[in-house]
């Protein structure tokens, strides 16, 4: 299963209502055109528009890949303790 180590600037996690107009702010600089929402009721960010759709669960990233956003599961990120020392 691949990991990811998101950059700094383009990548957002989802925490909480708190982390919301973040994670938007790196949503829309790549999708301006999509619109979102959230649920607090289970906090989940919901993206729509053009044919696309993401949903951001508490935790997950939101990650510019090739000026393109994936929404990534924690599970699935790098701790630092699995990052390469330098």
């Amino acid at each position: 299963m691949p990991h990811f180590n998101p950059g700094p600037g383009e990548a957002e996690q989802l925490t909480g209502w708190e982390s919301v107009e973040d994670v938007a702010r790196l949503v829309r600089r790549y999708q301006p055109t999509l619109s979102y929402d959230y649920s607090p009721a289970d906090g989940t960010l919901r993206f729509y528009g053009d044919g696309v759709e993401h949903f951001l669960k508490p935790g997950f990233w939101a990650i510019v890949n090739a000026n393109k956003i994936i929404v990534v599961p924690p599970s699935m990120i790098k701790s630092s303790a699995e990052l390469p020392s330098t």
